[in-house]
């Protein structure tokens, strides 16, 4: 492999892609994970609850 050339077959990855549907995923996350009175209306944990944390993270980059 050489510096600056682009690596083509078994290790070709689209990040741009990936962080798409990472961010799609995050999306529909905290469209569940929601505050309701102090708890997280779909785990029961206090807000936020770690799923929401690590959406808002995701969302982040």
């Amino acid at each position: 492999m050489t510096a600056g050339v682009p690596v083509r077959g078994i290790f070709e990855f689209d990040w741009d892609a990936e962080l798409n549907r990472y961010r799609e995923r995050a999306v529909a996350t905290l469209a569940q994970h929601r505050s309701s009175e102090g708890r997280c209306l779909k785990c029961g944990s206090p807000t936020p609850c770690p799923a929401e944390c690590g959406a808002e993270f995701v969302l982040e980059l």
